[in-house]
């Protein structure tokens, strides 16, 4: 394989079978010739599949000076011509590899996160989280600074590093899933039984508070019909999940509630379709309302109605948003009557349902963006 064809994706804070890199942007550069290497911080794991060759190794507990020489160390033992990278740190890495042992290599800022993000800071308080946050940022646009070019995953992410670096390469490259990964299932309703799926994270701030309220006024409303949600997700504090268990110890009867883990994306991918309509009602603050979900456009290509807080982020992405309804999060009854409109009008079910896929298979899936990511990585290893 020629010296020119060798991409390595450097992940500090995504996992080594991410979907965006590895199921989507490692697969297509694979399938067009390039010799792919990932190395993340966040496992230990190995792998080679077909030409990807993963070698990641649990870096967590390392001081940020030691990631910063374990990756420098992979990139000079893999010498790629392209370094993908999908944080600052991963950056940092990047460029003193460049600096010490190949001037010709590229770097690529995939930026897919707010940094710094509310996880960042959460456990200071007052004049320190200030203070943290604000040197995180110098970090970020210092990272944007050393890179040669960036991807962006979405528009309101982009507009930091398009203003203040406008002369560099970018390629917006959304977050479109491959419809290939995407199980199928009848869309079938019952009369005496209506599915809704939750996924991502058990807590207030991403919602769950205002689905199981919602749910409660339609259970209450129907009681004649279960209503069973299925949850894919996992808590991030034992606090959450005491407040959770007592939350549904409080549900109509006609409530069932079914909790998986968070699940491998291909896993993820095959059980999320096997349900009525989708519910996401994240609490809306700075941060959300300027992140577009990657889980939406995954809940689309099921072909399923979706209930979604009303997020700039999915304004400035979708419309019309003809496939469900974007909700203020807090307003239960509301919520409850769209369900109750699912329940009752069974065309209007089926014409969300329709819409949601007809959106996904038309206008949102990887199909339609990986020629422009393939073109972008080559145009820019030539330059």
């Amino acid at each position: 394989m020629k010296q020119n064809k060798r991409i390595v994706f450097l992940n500090c804070a995504h996992y080594s079978l991410d979907d965006r890199i590895f199921y989507h942007q490692a697969k297509s550069l694979s399938e067009n010739g390039f010799e792919v290497f990932i190395f993340s911080l966040k496992e230990d794991f190995q792998q080679t599949d077909e030409n990807i060759t993963i070698n990641s190794i649990n870096a967590q507990s390392f001081s940020q000076k030691n990631k910063l020489k374990t990756s420098i160390s992979f990139l000079t033992r893999t010498n790629p011509q392209l370094i993908i990278c999908d944080a600052p740190l991963a950056v940092f890495a990047a460029f003193f590899y460049r600096i010490k042992n190949n001037l010709k290599v590229k770097v690529l800022y995939d930026v897919t996160e707010w940094y710094p993000s509310k996880k960042n800071v959460k456990n200071l308080k007052g004049f320190i989280k200030f203070i943290k946050a604000c040197i995180l940022l110098i970090i970020n646009i210092m990272a944007g600074l050393l890179s040669s070019a960036f991807i962006f995953g979405e528009y309101y992410k982009s507009l930091p590093f398009r203003i203040l670096y406008f002369w560099k390469l970018h390629q917006l490259i959304p977050y479109y899933p491959d419809h290939k990964y995407i199980k199928q299932y009848p869309n079938l309703r019952s009369d005496h039984i209506f599915k809704i799926t939750y996924t991502g994270i058990i807590s207030r701030e991403k919602g769950i508070d205002h689905v199981l309220h919602s749910l409660a006024l339609v259970a209450n409303d129907f009681p004649d019909i279960v209503l069973n949600l299925q949850i894919i997700a996992d808590f991030p504090t034992e606090k959450e999940k005491d407040h959770f268990k007592n939350l549904i110890s409080q549900l109509p009867s006609n409530v069932l509630i079914d909790v998986k883990p968070f699940q491998p994306f291909l896993e993820f991918c095959k059980q999320i379709g096997d349900t009525n309509v989708f519910l996401d009602l994240r609490e809306k603050n700075f941060e959300n309302d300027h992140c577009l979900p990657i889980k939406l456009f995954y809940y689309l290509a099921c072909g399923r109605p979706v209930i979604y807080s009303d997020l700039k982020a999915i304004k400035k992405e979708i419309y019309p948003f003809n496939f469900g309804y974007l909700v203020s999060p807090s307003e239960h009854q509301i919520i409850a009557k769209y369900l109750e409109k699912y329940l009752i009008d069974y065309q209007l079910y089926y014409e969300h349902s329709a819409n949601a896929l007809q959106a996904s298979e038309n206008k949102f899936r990887w199909d339609f963006i990986k020629n422009d990511f393939i073109s972008f990585i080559k145009n820019f290893i030539k330059l």
